[in-house]
């Protein structure tokens, strides 16, 4: 048995737990010592890892029986996982078939414990309540890389083309239209990408809750930081495995058969592996965590697992050259500014406060308060601003990052629970030296391999155990797991930004940055901006390090290592003022048709949309009234009007100027500028009507040749939920193009609407043009099929419709569309019409195995409907069929051979109406002898 699957038996108290404990003992008056002789304990080392949980030594069940006794307290009252010992005895009298374990049961219960843990922590930035407003999800599509021929310079040969957001998910569409699909492309498993506090890791929460409640699938949730150089095989087995066993199995110790069951379940598929965290994984020189090994470890019986994995934006994009495949890559968007409104309201609603939402919802729309809008588009960043305006009336609200955690850090004090037993008041420097030791802590892991993920040597090393305890009380340090070799305890700060924002108050001077050149490695950026935006810091020192950034030395990376930093460069510019930067930034992605430019723009994929990005996060307010000022002063021609407008309403799309520039735009001469004009500002509900009415004017435009570009507005109003009657019209026009491309997406487009929206039932205009299409296209399969199944959905009066659709039955020699008629007509009760196709494709069809299936289907249908087959033009036919096709004498005998009824039917007829009386007499004898054994015979 490996020392890993040995687990540590006792308990410990949470937080909430160790203040019961600690108010009992004071109001007892017991030190530890004195408590641990009461409890006639053999010296104080139980009680005081009782009283530290922050050590991790669990504590036997006795002594804490013993403890509690005497401070008059239940376990109950202070251990979260107190199991009655009634429950241990039984485990051990009933030993666990290795068969017979419910894997089910163990990864739920398991999934369980670590949602509580992953509540407490979150406690620190929800006081305890969660908000259900979620961001939307962009499907990401990295563009194939096009050929290229010749030579290429070495700075491109790597280069991919940009990637593009195909399709935007809110959070139900994301659960039932990925989470809930089969996955039917290359693309099996999922990625989650997005900027710190985006909703990542509850995200991942909430996938793993929607596969509990709603299918049978087992979610196995791993933290990548906990992987620490191990596969993910052997995490599994040797570290998941052992804790998830122990709490639905206690006493029993994972053995080899265990370990055997896990992989043959896995094996077996239906099982979601949800990694949480790809940039928090360890790193150094010997480390098999990168994206590539994770891929390569989805094999043998981790083969048939899904998998969803989360990183921050900035790692996943520094892999852009390795990506990794059989992904789907979806990337967290911001909030919309609705959904800021209702994360707000919700968010005081739950503290019952609802007047105070209120007010800092006035405020939040206040002039010169962009930068702050764009911060809380971010879901932690809204939460901490809420929390901030809850405790402090008289607050004003931030503009940067670094303010907004600070004003959180502040407050963070006056609603955390009183379980630390700190007069802050008596001690004004503790504060400030648990800042610094976290700072240096934050220091000393961003440097280490370790990045985000604190083992307990690490944490000695900063801080004495006082400190330590302290920031463990008060939920900046978190016990997260324990190292797999040495089983030392390992913490993490409730959220890897407050590791940044400790690290940034300790930096002294820029040298610091420039030292092992961390200014360019990806986990020191966010460190870096905290830093420039705190206002402690001298600006000398601010400048030092931009000017050492911008002189680096000259060679062919310098304009990429400029471009990486491009964020500290704007962030500096608002901090000093200097707007002339930015202009530089805004009229080179606007304006600059310089060929050097363009050929920097192609050296780097994505270069403008980087920019754009950096100017709407860092300097929303800047970079917009320098567009404005560039559109109110200078003549433009229409198309730079455009790029600057594009630009504009991606950095803020609420801005003023926006309402007197799109009507103009939207004259331009070139409608297909125009119309990308209109299809962006159909995004936002300012401007949304005044596209729609330039959108729907230009589908009255009847040329042939204009017939794709019309195509594709329907499509962007149709995703818009735009149907009005010439949206409807125009799909109808299209039935009678003459280009087979164009009716095809016509009758795709209606039957997409037949489906999720009301706008075709009762259009009688719709069916009329729909029986028009039946009888002008008849050897179209796939429309035909198509234009019928639209019409189901009608509603509407449509024996228009039946009578083309017999006509249509009656003239189709295509089997695929005859049988998908068949259905339809049977749904309309013309069950003769189908019998007599059914006979006349027996007779003519000349191909041996079609004849016997439509044979077949004829003996089916008199199984459903046998008192047609009483009629006596329906037997007469048969008859005539069978004397012509003597092969198949034997669809009379199984059809008339069902009752009585229909056998003295048959003879009736078949005396009267066929001259081989001799055929009637053997089909007559048949049948009576097969009705009589009701078997049937061999010959058959």
């Amino acid at each position: 048995m490996t020392a890993t699957s040995k687990r540590r038996r006792g308990f410990l108290p949470n937080r909430e737990g160790l203040a019961i404990l600690e108010a009992r003992r004071l109001e007892k008056g017991y030190t530890h010592d004195s408590l641990a002789q009461a409890a006639g304990l053999n010296g104080d080392d139980q009680v005081r890892r009782l009283f530290n949980p922050h050590w991790d030594y669990k504590v036997q069940r006795d002594a804490i029986e013993k403890i509690a006794a005497i401070l008059e307290l239940q376990p109950t009252k202070f251990i979260e996982d107190w199991l009655p010992k009634s429950r241990d005895s039984k485990q051990k009298q009933t030993p666990i078939d290795v068969t017979n374990i419910d894997w089910r049961e163990v990864c739920l219960v398991m999934l369980d414990r670590q949602q509580k843990e992953q509540r407490i922590r979150r406690k620190a930035t929800e006081q305890g309540f969660e908000i259900n407003v979620f961001v939307p999800l962009g499907l990401i599509e990295r563009k194939q890389q096009q050929r290229r021929s010749g030579n290429v310079p070495m700075e491109l040969l790597h280069q991919l083309e940009p990637e593009v957001v195909t399709r935007i998910y809110e959070h139900d569409e994301f659960m039932t239209d990925v989470i809930e699909q089969n996955p039917t492309g290359k693309n099996k498993h999922i990625a989650i990408v997005g900027e710190p506090g985006a909703g990542k890791t509850t995200l991942l929460d909430k996938i793993a809750t929607h596969i509990q409640e709603n299918n049978q699938d087992l979610p196995i949730c791993i933290a990548l930081a906990s992987l620490q150089g191990k596969t993910l095989k052997d995490y599994i087995l040797q570290e998941w495995l052992a804790e998830a066993m122990a709490l639905v199995y206690p006493d029993i110790d994972v053995e080899k058969s265990h370990k055997t069951s896990l992989q043959k379940r896995l094996r077996h598929g239906g099982v979601w592996l949800l990694l949480d965290g790809v940039d928090e994984m360890a790193v150094g020189a010997n480390s098999c965590l990168s994206l590539e090994e994770i891929k390569n470890q989805l094999t043998d019986w981790l083969g048939n697992v899904r998998v969803v994995l989360t990183c921050r934006t900035n790692v996943w994009d520094a892999r852009l050259n390795n990506p990794l495949t059989g992904f789907d890559t979806y990337k967290t968007q911001e909030f919309k500014q609705e959904q800021v409104d209702v994360f707000i309201q919700q968010w005081f609603a739950e503290s019952k406060n609802i007047q105070r939402g209120q007010e800092l919802h006035k405020k939040l729309q206040e002039p010169q308060k962009e930068r702050i809008r764009q911060l809380i588009k971010n879901p932690l960043r809204l939460s901490l601003l809420c929390q901030i305006f809850s405790q402090n009336k008289q607050v004003e609200l931030p503009e940067t990052k670094a303010e907004l955690y600070q004003h959180f850090v502040r407050y963070f004090y006056e609603w955390k629970p009183s379980q630390t037993v700190i007069d802050w008041a008596t001690q004004p420097g503790l504060r400030e030296e648990l800042h610094q030791a976290l700072g240096r802590l934050s220091i000393a892991g961003l440097d280490s391999d370790a990045r985000f993920r604190l083992p307990l040597s690490l944490i000695e090393k900063q801080m004495d155990d006082r400190l330590f305890k302290l920031a463990w009380d008060l939920g900046w340090l978190n016990l997260v797991d324990r190292e797999a070799a040495t089983d030392e305890p390992v913490y993490a700060f409730f959220h890897p930004t407050f590791q940044e924002y400790f690290a940034s108050l300790v930096i002294d001077n820029c040298q610091f940055f420039m030292e092992r050149y961390r200014i360019f490695e990806t986990q020191w950026l966010e460190v870096a901006i905290l830093w420039l935006e705190n206002f402690q810091i001298s600006a000398l020192l601010k400048k030092e390090l931009i000017e050492t950034i911008t002189n680096l030395k000259e060679d062919k990376w310098k304009n990429l290592y400029r471009l990486k930093l491009l964020p500290l460069n704007i962030v500096y510019s608002c901090q000093s003022g200097d707007i002339h930067f930015i202009s530089e930034w805004v009229y080179l992605v606007c304006l600059d048709e310089n060929p050097q430019i363009q050929q920097y723009k192609l050296m780097f994929p994505g270069y403008e949309e980087f920019i754009i990005e950096s100017l709407k996060y860092y300097a929303p307010k800047e970079a917009c009234d320098i567009i404005n000022e560039v559109i109110n002063k200078t003549d433009l021609e229409i198309y730079e009007l455009s790029k600057l407008w594009e630009v504009l309403f991606k950095i803020n799309p609420q801005y003023e100027c926006l309402k007197v520039l799109i009507p103009k735009l939207l004259k331009d001469d070139n409608e297909g500028r125009a119309i990308k004009v209109a299809t962006i500002a159909l995004k936002n509900d300012n401007f949304k009507q005044v596209a729609v009415d330039f959108l729907v004017n230009a589908l009255l435009n009847e040329d042939e040749q204009y017939e794709l570009q019309n195509i594709s507005l329907i499509n962007i109003l149709i995703d818009s939920k735009i149907l009005d009657k010439v949206v409807i019209g125009k799909l109808i026009s299209f039935l009678n193009s003459q280009n087979p491309t164009i009716q095809g997406l016509a009758i795709s487009h209606l039957d997409k609407l037949s489906v999720n929206d009301n706008a075709l039932v009762n259009n009688q205009k719709v069916l009329d043009a729909l029986i028009n299409f039946i009888n002008q296209n008849r050897d179209n399969q796939i429309c035909i099929i198509a234009a019928v199944s639209i019409i189901k959905r009608l509603d509407i009066d449509i024996s228009k419709v039946n009578r083309a659709i017999i006509d249509l039955l009656d003239n189709s020699q295509d089997s695929v569309i005859i049988i998908f008629l068949f259905d339809y007509l049977e749904t309309q009760g013309f069950i003769a019409e189908i019998i007599n196709k059914l006979i006349i494709l027996i007779a003519n069809e000349e191909d041996r195995y079609e004849s016997i299936a439509y044979a077949q289907m004829l003996v089916m249908v008199s199984l459903s409907y046998p008192k047609i087959f009483e009629n006596p033009s329906i037997i007469k036919i048969m008859i005539c069929l069978v004397e012509v096709k003597i092969d198949y004498y034997y669809v009379l005998i199984q059809i008339f051979s069902q009752s009585t009824t229909m056998y003295e039917r048959f003879k009736i007829v078949g005396y009267q109406s066929s001259k081989d009386k001799i055929f009637i007499d053997f089909i007559s004898l048949v049948i009576e002898n097969y009705m009589n054994k009701n078997n049937t015979p061999d010959s058959f």
